[in-house]
């Protein structure tokens, strides 16, 4: 994941060997990557596993009472999750990460922007209007070849 978008500022573990371990620091110290620690066995302090857990648990309620299958239910939630605006920040997580919406099955309903573009731009070339130029390689002058440019 680092690899793909880039070294975060700051990771949050708890205290495993995992993450203690001397490799693992040097690592992170290399990488100018602050590491912070939660209280083992204490989910209290880590609010956002919390929230997850919180959500998780809303989107398999809902699919019992809607009688969706669950892990359908759970597959699409992070989709919508992320491009949903935040409360706090008042974008999406996706826009926040890789500057864009995610495209989800509602895009299927708005129309393409391609060839709307290319209509208008047609459109537009006949409006305009115009002449046809033609360049040709004219004389010699002080700075090089000329172009003269006629017009059809």
């Amino acid at each position: 994941m680092w690899a793909r978008f880039g070294l975060p500022r700051q990771i949050e573990s708890e205290n495993g060997p995992p993450f203690t371990s001397q490799e693992f620091q040097l690592f992170l110290k290399d990488n100018g990557i602050e590491h912070m620690f939660s209280a083992p066995y204490h989910p209290a302090s880590n609010s956002a596993a919390e929230n997850a857990v919180r959500m998780s648990k809303r989107v398999i309620k809902k699919a019992l009472v809607q009688v969706v299958n669950i892990d359908i239910a759970l597959n699409r939630f992070p989709l919508v999750y992320r491009n949903t605006e935040h409360c706090t920040t008042g974008v999406s997580p996706a826009k926040l990460l890789q500057g864009r919406s995610l495209r989800t099955r509602l895009d299927c309903l708005k129309p393409e922007l391609g060839p709307r573009v290319r209509r208008e731009q047609a459109r537009q070339a006949r409006a305009a209007g115009g002449s046809r130029r033609q360049f040709s390689v004219g004389r010699e002058t002080a700075y090089g070849t000329a172009i003269i440019v006629t017009r059809l």
